[in-house]
């Protein structure tokens, strides 16, 4: 008789052995280029010369080429103000011919002033330079940003949870949503859909539609503002919800809150991106900014985190409030020095060359960080969703409309109102009528979306969530099309078997 060899066993399942997603995903590595060593020698002379025109004795210490400008680090002579320095930034622009000058005095923890201009041999920053660098693997980060390269060549890595959340300007082709692009690949990249969840508003209608059917969505890529408005109440309730909790789990933060629960109750990060703001403030500004101050003030200590971008730094698009609750600010190139006063409190993004040339800081950073932020084509972004779906499967939508005051009458069934709002594990259990709901049940005899829409005056959508959720438990039987739903227990039974589904917690 022969015996058969016991079948091979893989170490790793091929989903996961596929993710994190290998960086060839992104495109080829670029090779860098430098800058011709005259054209540098010759715009420091005339740097030194133009300031000694100006009474001002230098002398060039060090020169940093980065990706899109070069850094000339002058030493001071003894007895020289920087404010005289900080006020020649015209003249060295018309002294050394080029398209812009920004003085930084001083440079930041060291003891020269920098001059920067434009590098003439401009390169660009590719996602995959950041993503396979030892800056961001080696990051411990829970939401790692990839910020894009210094001046110095070195790469900047920040995590979201860290800012908490994080406000972009810029103009037209300044790469404010390529820079927007490359920060929701970074996080996704390096979180699942169970430990990360996206919720995208797109107002433009064409940025953020490539990622359509990627896994870590929670909602499709919302462009109606209506319902965007809708999305960001429905976070404001998950927050509170969240919220009480945490309080009863004695956990002041989601981390904590994840280390104390089973696996199935645990929750995701979840980071609401949006990429032009102005258009929701227009439509609704009054509504849209108490929900974003709501958001930044308490959503921060449930997992929930902000990304908000606009074309036009204004004082009726960012507010007070709002500059106020988002400390972290990214700058790409902006008409004026009152907008970049309006997003930076100071001067310097007007003077930015455009193309993913940016000002960054945050409560890490006193003063702003210039940094050449990277880039991923269309083509690759679109590789990358298909990638996580053949990992992860389809997304689980759970709809725009999840707040309580929409109603959906173009439904036709009850397993039609649970199909448009239902969502993953973590989610379903949370609601704060389902033991009203059970009660009502009971009561009436008829377990139906409309009756408990009716009775307990929640939205259409929100009573098919419930019935859904009341189905999973066991509580009720399936929708079998005319027939009305089977009641599978009596009322003390289906109470204790939804306490034990919330960990005993009500």
């Amino acid at each position: 008789m022969t015996v058969q060899p016991d079948p091979a066993i893989p170490a790793d399942p091929p989903s996961l052995a596929a993710f994190p997603p290998p960086d060839s995903l992104f495109g080829p590595e670029e090779a860098a280029e430098t800058t011709e060593m005259p054209f540098i020698e010759e715009k420091a002379e005339l740097i030194v010369e133009t300031l000694q025109n100006f009474g001002i004795r230098s002398s060039v210490a060090h020169i940093v080429t980065g990706p899109s400008v070069v850094q000339f680090q002058l030493e001071l002579a003894p007895g020289i103000k920087l404010s005289k320095v900080s006020g020649l930034a015209n003249d060295l622009m018309m002294a050394l011919a080029v398209l812009s000058v920004r003085v930084e005095a001083p440079i930041m923890g060291r003891r020269y002033v920098g001059v920067e201009i434009p590098n003439p041999n401009r390169q660009n920053v590719s996602l995959r330079s950041i993503l396979q660098s030892a800056e961001f693997k080696d990051s411990n980060f829970t939401l790692p940003l990839p910020m894009g390269v210094m001046v110095g060549a070195g790469r900047l890595v920040r995590g979201l949870e860290e800012m908490p959340h994080l406000l972009v300007a810029g103009t037209t082709g300044s790469g404010k949503s390529a820079f927007m692009n490359t920060c929701i690949i970074g996080m996704c990249s390096r979180r699942t859909p169970e430990e990360l969840r996206l919720i995208l508003v797109d107002p433009k209608h064409v940025e953020f539609a490539v990622y359509d059917g990627l896994p870590h969505l929670l909602m499709a890529p919302i462009s109606d503002p209506k319902q965007a408005v809708a999305a960001l109440t429905w976070v404001v309730s998950e927050m509170e919800a969240r919220s009480e909790v945490f309080a009863a789990a004695k956990a002041r933060s989601l981390a904590s809150y994840n280390a104390k629960v089973p696996r199935s109750e645990q929750r995701p990060n979840l980071v609401v991106v949006v990429d032009e703001l102005a258009d929701l403030m227009y439509m609704s500004g009054h509504e849209v900014e108490g929900l974003i101050v709501r958001l930044a003030q308490k959503a921060r200590a449930t997992g929930i985190y902000l990304m908000l971008a606009t074309q036009r730094p204004s004082v009726d698009v960012i507010t007070g409030l709002i500059k106020a609750n988002i400390p972290a600010r990214a700058a790409f190139a902006v008409p004026s020095q009152t907008d970049s006063r309006t997003i930076l409190d100071m001067a310097g993004a007007d003077k930015l060359l455009g193309k993913g040339d940016m000002l960054f800081y945050d409560s890490n950073t006193p003063r702003p960080i210039r940094l050449q932020a990277s880039f991923v084509t269309e083509e690759r972004t679109l590789e990358f969703v298909e990638h996580m779906r053949r990992i992860f499967g389809e997304p689980d939508y759970i709809g725009a409309d999840a707040g309580d005051a929409d109603t959906d009458e173009g439904a036709d069934s009850d397993e039609d109102a649970g199909r448009s709002g239902r969502m993953r594990g973590f989610y379903i259990y949370n609601d704060s009528k389902l033991e009203d709901a059970v009660r009502v049940i009971m009561k009436t005899g008829i377990a139906s979306a409309s009756g408990l829409q009716r009775d307990l005056r929640v939205g259409y959508p929100r009573a098919g969530r419930i019935l859904y959720a009341l189905e999973r438990i066991g509580v009720v039987g399936p929708s079998e099309a005319s027939r009305p739903r089977e009641i599978l227990l009596d009322e003390e039974s289906a109470i204790d078997a939804l306490r034990r589904v919330k960990g005993g917690k009500t």
